[in-house]
């Protein structure tokens, strides 16, 4: 019931309800965000976490490496291309952040939807060190050009298992012209864990 939460609300729970905790979901688009580095510090068996992905700040990151807390073992983030004027980028988890983050929680697995989000944006949220298994490209006014998709297989070959490509215009980009291979064909080949292939849309192959 994310229409009553405020950020407030977290503050409100008693430790034992806190300390028991093992999975939180906070996905609203809300300002400002609804949990604080503070409050998440006392959710100390925290193993699953859902949230928006500006909201997921450098300092947030570190504290959940910390070597006195449960190791997360899924992250979900959702970017919101249109919200990204109102809660930019700046202040989200560097490279350095995430590789702590990895090194404590070793079976951490992230799943990011991205909602019409420009590539040049999603060049710089897909940090290599992400352990990223899950990814929706859901762009129906932005156009993911074949850099992102070269980005995510060379990065990800390893631990991706589902990629859904969404867009519902004419534009739909045509990612092996002038080329040789086919980068959405490369990333099927390459990642050798990918179970779940969707590409919605018209397009040319």
């Amino acid at each position: 019931m994310l229409g009553v939460v405020t950020p407030c609300s977290l503050a409100s729970l008693s430790n034992p309800s806190t300390s028991s905790l093992e999975h939180l979901s906070l996905i609203d688009n809300q300002l400002p965000s609804l949990i604080s580095t503070i409050e998440l510090e006392r959710l100390i068996h925290l193993r699953s976490l859902s949230l928006e992905f500006c909201d997921f700040t450098s300092d947030m990151c570190r504290l959940l490496a910390c070597g006195d807390r449960t190791p997360l073992h899924r992250l979900s983030l959702l970017l919101n291309g249109a919200a990204l004027d109102v809660k930019p980028l700046d202040g989200t988890a560097t490279e350095d952040d995430w590789k702590a983050l990895v090194r404590h929680s070793t079976n951490l697995r992230v799943y990011i939807m991205a909602m019409d989000v420009c590539s040049q944006d999603l060049l710089r949220v897909l940090k290599p060190s992400v352990p990223l298994e899950r990814i929706h490209l859901d762009s129906y006014s932005t156009l993911v050009t074949d850099g992102v998709v070269e980005l995510i297989l060379q990065q990800y070959h390893k631990t991706l298992s589902q990629f859904i490509l969404m867009r519902d215009d004419a534009g739909f980009p045509d990612l092996s012209v002038n080329r040789n291979e086919d980068p959405l064909v490369l990333l099927a080949w390459r990642c050798v864990h990918l179970a779940v292939l969707i590409i919605h849309g018209k397009w040319r192959f």
